[in-house]
């Protein structure tokens, strides 16, 4: 009997399934990268990223060069050149990432010797003060010393030193440089999908198991060389480019483009052992678009979930109920699911509430009990992930709570203890934590911003400030910037902005339409949706371009104008 596959579906332009890697046959191979000052890395303490996977095939000769080479025309440190570079070194055949910072020699060297014959993973980090490296997500060296600007002589290059003289035998798959972002912040997973293009990145090659030239971010078509012989591919051919390409690769999958497809217009069935029924619509039609909004203070109304379309406009449309009638809750959500969680009742005794709800996104219908928090509380901060939630200060009575509480999403359950915010945020703190995918941000009360490493529990770190008192304020982002509107101190218009992977205080993004308060708002991959309390109306909806600054521009109304609500979406929370 036929199998129909069904564990990967190619995007439209994908022609591979999976991701590939490029061979070096340790005898001249390398690949030669037009000269750019896209390569001076972790100058004037600029953060940045170096990743890929590497297979190792024999021990190492000296130098040995793996990674990215970047440096004058000679392989010694003689004072003159800042280059920086990644080998093995014969004395141990452990890693070495070396450079200079204007006056030495400065290295990170790792503990273990990789394997040969074994894909691994590594990854240099800088974050403007300290350089750590990773072997399969573990870090394994640091040192905190600067990097010094490469001299006019310089040669960028994968697979072989700057002289020419010692070369790389390995397979390498998915190298991806970041300028100016981090990618990693504490030990991590390796991915197990083909890396992808954040804003920062300038270069991400040896990935296209067809195409040795390839650059997913576009920026140096054309100026890439492959040198060596014909003979290093695996499977030569006489069409080959000179050093060999192949599909072998860490097992990294492809991801499907969330734009281009697939996209199933009907519900065809498959008649094998067991029936498949693909699912209908665009992404965005399975609700991953969605923006939803709920309860609130609007005493008529305070238990209504509403959801939006975001990348279009218009009025919200109803969702379901919470099971409960309240305000000031905290919320987030996955591709999939979305929680509320805690807040007080909107009726007299106003008890605070330690419950979390649940709804699955893409369908309408009333919210179900989840777990609970770890105390009862409300004015809660919640946001996170696409497999972890966190939930954030909060007050109980006139208790005021700094403590951050974490569930896994997809996972019915009470909540787990994370860390502590580095203060209490006072009576109200900011509706939404966004952030990357590493890093969460809380906008807290007396002009405070406190982040978080997502996957690491632990206590929050201070980030910087913002110009206007956050409490109350609603928070909208994308993975690499978050920004904060409107407060509940006083009525107001402002919007600010923060670089994710950036410590440092806000900067002016814009203005709201009308001053507002009481906000909350979700967000897709390039539109923050920002609701709550107007002066006078309650029930009016703004967004804006996340990467763009400006003012807000009009989306439409709430069907149930509320103030003290919270949003959510499935992109972000989802992290998309």
């Amino acid at each position: 009997m036929a199998k129909l596959r069904v564990n990967k579906i190619a995007a439209v332009g994908v022609s591979t399934e999976t991701t590939g890697s490029v061979f070096f046959d340790g005898s001249g191979d390398h690949l030669a990268f037009t000269d750019s000052t896209d390569y001076d890395l972790g100058i004037s303490n600029e953060a940045f990223s170096l990743e890929f996977w590497f297979y190792k095939l024999s021990a190492a000769d000296t130098f040995a060069q793996l990674g990215l080479t970047r440096g004058g025309g000679t392989a010694g440190w003689n004072g003159t050149d800042g280059h920086s570079y990644l080998a093995f070194q014969n004395t141990d055949n452990k890693i070495y990432w070396q450079w200079w910072d204007g006056s030495a020699q400065r290295e990170i060297v790792s503990t273990e010797t990789p394997a040969i014959n074994t894909w691994h993973h590594l990854a240099i980090q800088y974050d403007g003060t300290t350089t750590r490296g990773y072997l399969n997500g573990i870090e394994f060296d640091s040192a905190t010393q600067g990097y010094a600007k490469p001299s006019s002589s310089n040669i960028t290059r994968i697979g072989q030193d700057a002289s020419g003289s010692t070369n790389c035998h390995a397979y390498i798959s998915n190298l991806r440089v970041c300028k100016g972002h981090q990618v990693y912040n504490s030990n991590f997973t390796p991915p197990t999908e083909e890396l992808d293009v954040h804003s920062e990145s300038i270069l991400l090659v040896c990935h296209d198991g067809e195409n040795i030239f390839a650059d997913k971010t576009g920026r140096h078509t054309g100026e890439i060389s492959a040198i060596g012989d014909r003979l290093s591919s695996p499977t030569p051919t006489a069409t080959d480019s000179p050093i060999g390409i192949t599909t072998f690769n860490p097992g990294l999958t492809r991801s499907v483009d969330a734009t281009a497809g697939p996209t199933f217009e009907g519900g065809v069935g498959y008649n094998s052992q067991n029936w498949l029924t693909l699912p209908k619509g665009t992404t965005e039609q399975r609700g991953n678009d969605r923006g939803v909004f709920g309860g609130g203070e609007n005493p008529s109304a305070n238990n209504v979930i509403q959801f939006v379309n975001m990348s279009s406009q218009g009025t919200s449309q109803d969702f379901g109920d919470l099971v409960r009638t309240q305000m000031d809750m905290g919320a987030t959500g996955s591709r999939t699911r979305g929680l509320f969680a805690g807040g007080d009742e909107t009726t007299a005794p106003l008890v605070e509430e330690n419950t979390i709800q649940f709804i699955t996104i893409s369908t309408q219908g009333n919210a179900s009990d989840y777990g609970d928090l770890t105390g009862r509380r409300k004015n809660i901060m919640g946001g996170g992930t696409s497999t972890r939630g966190v939930f954030g200060g909060g007050t109980n009575g006139s208790d005021h709570q700094n403590n951050i509480d974490y569930v896994t999403i997809a996972t019915l359950g009470n909540a787990q203890d994370f860390g502590d915010l580095d203060k209490k945020p006072g009576e109200r703190g900011a509706s939404q934590v966004t952030g990357s995918p590493t890093r969460g941000i809380f906008y807290i009360k007396d002009n405070s911003i406190n982040y978080i490493t997502w996957a690491t529990l632990g206590n929050a770190l201070d980030f910087g400030d913002t110009d206007n008192n956050s409490g109350g304020a609603g928070a909208v982002g994308d993975t690499t910037r978050s920004c904060m509107h409107g407060t509940t101190v006083s009525y107001n218009n402002s919007i600010e902005y923060i670089t994710i992977s950036t410590l440092g205080n806000g900067q002016d993004f814009g203005d709201l339409i009308v001053a507002m308060r009481y906000q909350y708002g979700a967000s897709n991959p390039t539109r923050g949706v920002m609701a709550g309390q107007a002066d006078p109306a309650i029930n009016n909806i703004n967004f804006i371009t996340i990467q763009t600054t400006g003012n807000a521009q009009d989306f439409g109304d709430l069907n149930t104008g509320q103030s003290r609500g919270i949003g959510l979406s499935g992109c972000h929370g989802g992290i998309s």
